[in-house]
């Protein structure tokens, strides 16, 4: 299961960062996420989205039904073939983001594709880590290179990071 969750979640940064269909992007990286989730659950570890005792209990199922809807639109159509989903392909990076981080908790290793992820989201969500040393750091190479934030740029890193890795 780490495997298969190891290559959705690749292939969805791949696309991620090479701007593909979101949809596509999306659903590789819920699938994924799912996966690490159920197996982080079962090591201690917890999703930052799908963790339940975050939220209060009274709101714990309005919270998950928001979380997937975009995955269980995508997947099913059994119940509900003629609805229509208002989508917003930019809180695929948050998925993905957390599944980046149950992986590399759970296979005690960071594949490249993780490491250009992570890179990425730092840039262009500085503001969601707390105040330190790895916020300045990301702030600094922004400051530095603004094209550091560019999904194109991540993704000749992680085409780099690739082959060095091979």
């Amino acid at each position: 299961k780490l495997e298969a969750a190891r290559r959705q979640l690749r292939q969805a940064i791949h696309l991620f960062l090479s701007k593909e269909d979101m949809i596509a992007v999306h659903t590789l990286a819920t699938a994924s996420l799912q996966v690490l989730a159920d197996l982080g659950a079962k090591a201690g570890l917890s999703s930052m989205l799908k963790n339940p005792e975050l939220i209060r209990p009274e709101k714990r199922k309005f919270v998950a039904d928001l979380f997937n809807a975009s995955q269980n639109f995508f997947k099913h159509a059994d119940r509900d073939a003629d609805a229509v989903l208002d989508f917003y392909p930019e809180t695929t990076a948050f998925y993905i983001i957390d599944a980046v981080t149950l992986y590399t908790a759970l296979s005690a290793s960071k594949m490249p594709a993780c490491k250009a992820f992570h890179v990425w989201f730092s840039l262009n969500y500085p503001d969601v880590f707390v105040d330190g040393p790895y916020k300045d750091y990301a702030s600094e190479l922004v400051a530095n290179d603004p094209t550091m934030r560019d999904r194109e740029v991540a993704h000749r890193l992680l085409i780099h990071l690739e082959a060095n890795d091979a």
